[in-house]
């Protein structure tokens, strides 16, 4: 499902709670009562969806999900004050007070998991805040971000709440089958969370066979796997060590072995320098597919990026009839570990053309629009971006310029 299809079904995930509670109760249809259940059920079902969400669904493309899984809480939280505010305006049975200290506790467990998630969790939008504001930030590193994904679970004590908070106003209202429906929204989220935090603790399913340094911080790690159903090449799939997790992409597959290349930036992926060869650990299944290479691709990757375009090269390079254009841009030039790779595939395959870039060092080359505007198959082409979060935007603002309108972006 892409992202203009999800933003249908979450327009219409609301209404059914909408129409059902105000038919249901006596002046339902009066203007504040209405305003206010609007604002509870659209709190509600977006609640329990990112509850969905978070399971990773398959039938939802990864990165279209992933985006909404951010905006979602915002929201909902914004529905949750709104609807706290409305509730004044609506003549409540004086037992429905009862129910109001429930869902004040459910407002309060999302602001705070709201404001810990913004801190610790969206972490990426300290980038574009002045350097005294990272600085202070710095102060919390001791907080890891697995910890703080363990914690994240706990907005399902927030939706208990606030299911909780729904009964209670219905047994107040007279009209405890009202509730109905929201206890099937709460229990087709649990349907799908519990098995999926379960999965958490399945037992190891990989064994490392090497982990080779390509550079000071670019690793390249192969897996051998025990089962035969895992992710193929192209694909997302989570890594965990002791309960910590990290998606990677496959950059190659060989029968039971699995290709992966990182970059030593972060706790896990020094963890993941430091394995040995037999060492275990577990691997998820993929998620996501690789697109089809029927017509010009141009591929922008800035520095371990370069992972998810090794994927897509190995696939193309199957049944190269279009072009294929890389560019890829590193800080230092040790970090362009696959630079004689890709030059040999230059001289084996007519169609696949290889631009490197280093930033830091020499003359600090840089891609730049005009250089994309002399791309020759730019207007037909499909463009793909992986890169860090700032560095992404930077060339997504390039190729639409240069009115490239098939543009596909992932950050990390």
């Amino acid at each position: 499902m892409n992202a203009k299809w999800l933003s249908f079904l979450i327009f219409l995930l609301p209404l059914p709670l909408i129409f059902w509670q105000i038919t249901t109760q006596d002046h339902g249809f009066a203007f504040w009562n209405v305003v206010t259940v609007s604002f509870g059920a659209i709190a509600y079902s977006y609640l329990c969806f990112i509850l969905f969400l978070g399971t990773r669904p398959r039938w939802i493309k990864y990165e279209v999900a992933q985006k909404f899984h951010r905006v979602l809480p915002i929201l909902a939280i914004a529905a949750i004050l709104l609807h706290s505010q409305t509730e004044d305006f609506v003549n409540n049975p004086h037992g429905l007070h009862g129910a109001g200290g429930y869902g004040e506790l459910s407002q309060n467990v999302f602001l705070i998991m709201g404001g810990l998630s913004i801190l610790f969790l969206a972490t990426k939008w300290l980038r574009y805040t002045p350097s005294i504001v990272q600085k202070f930030m710095k102060m919390f590193s001791f907080i890891h971000y697995d910890w703080m994904k363990w914690v994240h679970h706990l907005q399902i004590f927030g939706i208990i709440f606030m299911a909780i908070h729904v009964i209670l106003v219905n047994i107040a209202y007279n009209t405890p089958m009202t509730a109905v429906p929201y206890i099937v929204y709460f229990g087709v989220a649990l349907v799908f969370y519990i098995p999926f935090l379960l999965k958490k603790f399945a037992r190891r399913n990989a064994t490392v066979a090497s982990v080779t340094a390509l550079s000071s911080v670019m690793y390249e790690l192969k897996l051998h796997m025990n089962s035969k159903k895992h992710a193929q090449l192209g694909q997302a799939a989570w890594i965990r060590i002791n309960g910590m997790e990290h998606p990677f992409t496959i950059a190659d597959v060989n029968d039971d072995e699995v290709t992966i290349i990182f970059k030593k930036v972060g706790p896990f992926t020094k963890k993941m320098a430091q394995l040995q060869s037999g060492d275990r650990l577990y691997m998820t299944k993929g998620y996501g597919k690789l697109p089809k290479f029927e017509k010009p691709t141009i591929y922008i990757a800035g520095g371990s990026g370069i992972a998810v375009a090794m994927s897509y090269i190995k696939a193309w390079s199957k049944n190269p009839t279009q072009p294929f254009h890389l560019y890829w841009s590193v800080r230092k030039s040790d970090e362009l570990v696959y630079d004689r790779y890709f030059r040999q595939l230059q001289q084996t395959i007519p169609n696949f053309y290889y631009t490197p870039y280093v930033t830091q060092e020499g003359l600090c080359e840089r891609l730049t629009y005009k250089e994309l505007e002399q791309n020759l198959y730019l207007e037909q082409a499909q463009c793909f971006i992986c890169a860090s979060a700032k560095a992404s935007f930077a060339f997504e603002r390039m190729l639409h310029k240069v009115q490239a309108d098939d543009v596909h972006a992932e950050n990390f």
